[in-house]
């Protein structure tokens, strides 16, 4: 079956290891990402937010679950959404690659599968989503915190 493909990248003005802190630490993502939940449900290892980590995300009523699939420190991390949101094995990797000292860019890509209009109108919520994460993680990891 055919997939629906989301991406977004931005350059941070933050040097990549912040970035990568913000991005692998998942209960930290309440600081920074607009959520009012983040918790970790199960560690991973042989990080606590490694492979096999289960998180949850959310905003009132709305909570995802996401599994971390890969976790390649400072630069990749994937996950896979376990529940939450009405779309069908929906995975996303985040990069972070070193610009310099002092920047990096970080790429967001998601995909799931194409079910019709349902997964029509999710990938236009997806792609809001993620261009509001990286704005909110270029701000906060470079030292705006808002």
């Amino acid at each position: 079956m055919a997939r629906r493909v989301v991406s977004n990248e931005a350059t941070v003005d933050a040097p990549q290891a912040v970035v990568w802190e913000l991005i692998a630490d998942g209960e930290g993502w309440k600081r920074w990402a607009g959520f009012t939940a983040a918790t970790l449900e199960r560690e991973g290892s042989p990080e606590r937010d490694g492979v096999g980590a289960v998180r949850k995300f959310g905003v009132g009523k709305i909570l995802s679950r996401e599994e971390v699939t890969e976790f390649e420190a400072p630069h990749r991390l994937s996950y896979r959404l376990l529940s939450g949101l009405p779309i069908t094995d929906y995975h996303s990797t985040v990069t972070i690659t070193e610009i310099d000292d002092r920047r990096c860019r970080v790429g967001w890509a998601s995909s799931f599968e194409d079910t019709g209009v349902m997964s029509f109108v999710m990938k236009g919520f997806i792609a809001v989503v993620l261009r509001n994460m990286l704005k909110r993680l270029s701000s906060y990891a470079s030292g705006s915190r808002s």
